[in-house]
C-alpha cells in the first residue's frame, strides 16, 4: 500500500467516524426530546430506526469513497 493510498484511506475513515458520531449524537438527542415530549414508546422506536438507517447510509457513502475516490 502506497503512502498516498494510506493517507486517502485514513482521511476517508476519519470522515466516516466523524459523520457516524454526528448521526448518533443527533439520534440520541432526538430520542431524548421525543421521550420527554411524548410518553409513547413507538415514536422513540421510529427515531432509533431512523438513526440506524442514517448510519447505514453514512457507512455506504464512506465505503464508496474509499473504494472509488474518483466519483467523490
Amino acid at each position: 500500500m502506497t503512502e498516498q493510498t494510506q493517507k486517502r484511506l485514513s482521511a476517508a475513515y476519519g470522515r466516516v467516524i466523524l459523520l457516524m458520531s454526528l448521526v448518533w449524537a443527533a439520534t440520541i438527542m432526538s430520542a431524548a426530546v421525543v421521550d420527554k415530549a411524548s410518553g409513547e414508546f413507538i415514536y422513540l422506536i421510529f427515531v432509533l430506526i431512523g438513526g440506524f438507517a442514517l448510519s447505514g447510509a453514512v457507512l455506504e457513502s464512506g465505503r464508496r469513497q474509499m473504494l472509488d475516490p474518483a466519483r467523490s
